[in-house]
């Protein structure tokens, strides 16, 4: 099983990319294979990658970020016929979504 998170390295005054070896870590001990994809400036860079990661076969993708990296990532696999499972982890300064 393969497992790609996509995260926001700019979220949580910087404290995920901190992390992201503890994360990477977990997800290792639950049986992935897991490797981590920091966005990028550019336009659709979460939903071009969560996209590119679902298509490449991954079991798991993981949004690590704030809102806007959680709607990237989903609108990336949205019209996909078959999407992977989403995990989020919340690390943005509002999480309106992951409070609800």
């Amino acid at each position: 099983m393969r497992a790609r998170v996509i995260y926001n390295p700019s979220s949580g005054r910087e404290q995920l990319k901190k992390a992201m070896l503890d994360i990477l870590e977990i997800l290792e001990d639950a049986g992935y294979e897991a490797s981590a994809f920091p966005t990028k400036p550019e336009p659709n860079s979460a939903a071009n990658e969560a996209r590119r990661a679902a298509i490449a076969g991954f079991d798991l993708i993981v949004a690590a970020g704030g809102d806007g990296t959680v709607n990237d990532v989903i609108n990336g696999i949205a019209d996909l016929e078959k999407r992977p499972k989403i995990g989020i982890i919340p690390a943005g300064t509002t999480n309106d979504y992951a409070r609800a």
